[in-house]
């Protein structure tokens, strides 16, 4: 089992360099052309991520011959460097399509408004450290 853990780490981390140099380049070319009024680099990155995150779940789910390794380098690995919020959308996407849709919302909106508290915390907690 220890082998396997560090084999798909591997793979994983294989697919996270790309997808951070891509969210990276995403970022920063996107800043360049639109301007950082609003962090549309991130938005765009988020959107695009969470875009190829469906088309590849679909893929996945109608071509069972693919290798379980493919998902975990895109899904895991580049997807989830690229963009966090892709997971996340598809996870709350999976809630709000199971059985109690009420739990996605919980999750989804609970996701945003726990992140922003916990963003705030820690602006709290570190400007006390300078106190």
């Amino acid at each position: 089992m220890e082998t396997t853990l560090w084999y798909s780490s591997a793979i994983v981390a294989l697919g996270a360099i790309p997808g951070a140099v891509s969210r990276y380049l995403t970022v920063t070319v996107c800043n360049r052309l639109f301007g950082s009024f609003l962090p549309w680099g991130t938005l765009t990155a988020n959107l695009v991520g969470s875009l190829v995150m469906g088309i590849a779940i679909t893929w996945f789910s109608q071509t069972p011959k693919t290798h379980p390794n493919w998902q975990l380098w895109l899904l895991v690995g580049f997807l989830g460097s690229f963009t966090t919020f892709s997971s996340y959308a598809l996870e709350t996407w999976r809630l709000l399509n199971g059985d109690r849709p009420w739990l996605g919302w919980t999750y989804g909106l609970g996701s945003i408004a726990l992140g922003l508290a916990a963003v705030q915390v820690g602006v709290v907690v570190a400007k006390s450290w300078n106190a």
